[in-house]
């Protein structure tokens, strides 16, 4: 009995942190009070029935009369963490709130911004709480850290004209973000810089960006550094992103475990020396503020806050001497994250790195050939192999279901790969020390610029080799669990072999929904301007990924079902074999100078959807609408009403 229950006790946390995801599961679903109540009374029940009437199960129902009262604790958190204040919306003027962060998109500024209180009709104000709105403008000149106001024209995230909208307000809404509004550069306020620790620690992280961007080094270098030092990964181009997220290297990008404990031993080892004058647990305290200092300057993102919490326990134990458990620190680590921020447990990045370090904590040192006391350096070898490969198999599923691609080359980019990001961080943290002193060393410069692009070269190499592979949200959670019961089956020293058979159907179960209840995307386009350019983004029907068709000269193409045209000049103007192709096209956008008559391009039988530019003057413009209404065809403006999202199954 005691050694069945011994590795329960070394992880008090586990399951706890279990029901307190299970609360937060089970209000996010009936949103209501029921699901608050209804686990409160069954703790209640059992702790009653536990303390007053013993029984042989005495124990059991104590305990789960505990856990229970944890599931509760999860629905009560995520209900506080709801937005209020939204329930009068119609009697809301203007919102203030701080600048999250602000980054250029192909429709002009798009910023998060944490409001703080409404401004309703009257001119009276209310708090709000847990409230961030997405607000598009064109101007510019936001910063992080700066306080404004705006009209409370709220839309919901789902009409952003975005490939998945309903995907994309669904990864919004595991930031708390439920609201968008559009509005003028004129009718934004600004207010001066807020004054809140997290205010101040966006505008260090903002000034660092600025003086990154400010050195000699290459714009990819300028950008790969931003992701891997501030977490901005807004500068990194969209086929940059997708070509590690191909590759199966994308954590590199975002901060995470791997770049925290790289922080964590550069940091240790430059405060060594004080190992010489103080006691050496001084030097641990120092590392634990700093790098709870970096987690707040980047944002505290949920990998960085889950490593900083895992890194913090780790030298708690060092300082009270006691045994570092690393299944309790990141079951602290969980617990923390999603006390801070319930509906984070949606979140991608949040479960794909829960995945990987789980992994890696329950089977890599158990599955290393060489152990440590006798064989140090083979042992230090094979972890870096056992590591890899047993993170990319606890969170390949995941990988799948969220981007839509299996890479096959996975194991082997990350070999190469995570021995190099040591090196690379630690030079670009002594460059960024040193521009802040004004001093731009060209040898570092030179080995960062062509460390960023090895990288990305890598990355676009061995991005070739994947696959469209998108399972059903029903594969990856039969997936955890066949890895958690595979776990507890291989820890658990009883009963031979029938341990596994719970881990096996459950592994069985989630290869076959992976690939009967698959989750194709929708194929479909975004027609739009970038810094005054005509774009149209789309995507195939058979995978996720994104073509672009920039503005240029006359232009016929064909994507799937639809043929669109692109039209610069006027019809007197073009070849007569690029006429007839146009005269075929299912949508016609007249972008840059076009000057002249659409009926050229109609004929009898067709009416195809008329897209204006935003560089059309205005007497064309008018022009061009008083025509399309005589032949009555449908226009659409992207000066006047913004981007166009169009499904292409049926195309409208």
């Amino acid at each position: 009995m005691e050694e069945s229950r011994q590795p329960y006790l070394k992880t008090p946390l586990a399951l706890p942190v279990l029901f307190f995801a299970g609360g937060i599961i089970l209000f996010q679903y009936f949103q209501s009070t029921a699901a608050i109540i209804a686990p409160l009374i069954l703790s209640l029940i059992s702790l009653l029935v536990s303390f007053f009437r013993p029984t042989s199960n005495h124990g059991t129902l104590f305990y789960g009369g505990i856990l229970m009262f944890f599931c509760s604790l999860g629905a009560i958190s995520l209900s506080l963490h709801t937005p209020t204040g939204t329930d009068k919306l119609n009697e809301t003027k203007a919102f203030e709130g701080t600048v999250m962060s602000s980054v250029m998109t192909t429709t002009g500024s798009r910023s998060i911004v944490d409001v703080s209180q409404a401004i309703l009709h009257d001119g009276s104000l209310r708090k709000t709480t847990h409230l961030r709105v997405i607000l598009h403008t064109d101007d510019a000149s936001l910063t992080p850290g700066t306080e404004v106001r705006f009209p409370a024209r709220l839309s919901p995230i789902s009409d952003i004209p975005v490939l998945d909208a309903d995907r994309y307000a669904a990864r919004m809404r595991t930031q708390g973000i439920l609201w968008q509004t559009r509005v003028r550069s004129d009718e934004v306020i600004y207010l001066g810089n807020g004054s809140g620790i997290r205010a101040i620690s966006l505008r260090c992280r903002d000034r660092i960006e600025n003086m990154i961007q400010s050195s000699g080094l290459r714009p990819e270098a300028k950008a790969f550094i931003n992701a891997t030092l501030t977490g901005d990964r807004s500068l990194l181009p969209t086929s940059t992103r997708q070509e590690f997220a191909d590759a199966g290297i994308a954590h590199i990008l975002a901060l995470s475990g791997l770049h925290l404990a790289i922080i964590a031993s550069i940091l240790a080892g430059i405060l060594t020396p004080l190992d010489l004058v103080v006691h050496y647990k001084v030097r641990f305290i120092a590392v634990i503020i700093l790098i709870w200092a970096f987690t707040l300057i980047t944002g505290m993102t949920p990998p960085t806050l889950r490593a900083c919490v895992m890194a913090t326990v780790f030298y708690i134990d060092l300082l009270l001497e006691r045994p570092h458990s690393r299944v309790n620190a990141l079951c602290a680590a969980t617990l923390v994250i999603l006390v801070i921020s319930p509906s984070t447990l949606f979140d991608p990045s949040f479960q794909l790195s829960v995945a990987c370090v789980g992994t890696i904590i329950l089977f890599a040192e158990t599955l290393n050939p060489f152990r440590q006391h006798e064989h140090p350096r083979l042992h230090t070898a094979a972890s870096a192999v056992v590591a890899s490969s047993v993170a990319a198999a606890g969170s390949w599923m995941l990988t799948a279901h969220y981007f839509g691609k299996l890479s096959l080359l996975t194991l082997p980019s990350n070999l190469i790969v995570i021995p190099l990001m040591f090196p690379y961080i630690l030079l670009a943290s002594i460059y960024t020390i040193l521009l802040s002193l004004g001093l731009d060393v060209g040898p570092l410069r030179f080995i960062l610029d062509n460390g960023a692009e090895g990288l990305t070269l890598l990355a676009r190499h061995t991005a070739s080799s994947t696959l469209d592979f998108s399972p059903g949200p029903e594969a990856p959670i039969l997936w955890g669990a066949a890895v958690v019961l595979g776990a507890v089956a291989f820890h658990y020293k009883r009963r031979g072999r029938i341990k596994y058979i719970p881990a096996a159907l459950c592994l069985c179960g989630a290869i076959a929904s992976a690939f009967i209840f698959r989750t194709d995307a929708e194929p479909a386009m975004i027609i739009s301007t970038s810094q005054g350019t005509s774009q149209i983004s789309y995507r195939h029907a058979s995978g996720s990924g994104t073509d672009r068709f920039l503005r240029g000269a006359t232009t016929v193409q064909p994507y799937g079902p639809v043929r669109f045209a692109i039209v610069q000049k006027k019809a007197e103007l073009l070849p007569h074999e690029q006429m007839n192709e146009i005269t075929t096209a299912d949508i016609i956008m007249l972008a840059g100078s076009f000057k002249g008559s659409i009926s050229p391009f109609i004929t009898p039988g067709r009416q195809p959807l008329v897209i204006l530019g935003p560089h059309l003057r205005a007497g064309v413009r008018q022009s061009i609408m008083s025509e399309a209404r005589t032949l009555r065809l449908r226009t659409h403006s992207l000066r006047d009403n913004g981007p166009l999202r169009l499904p292409l199954s049926p195309f409208p």
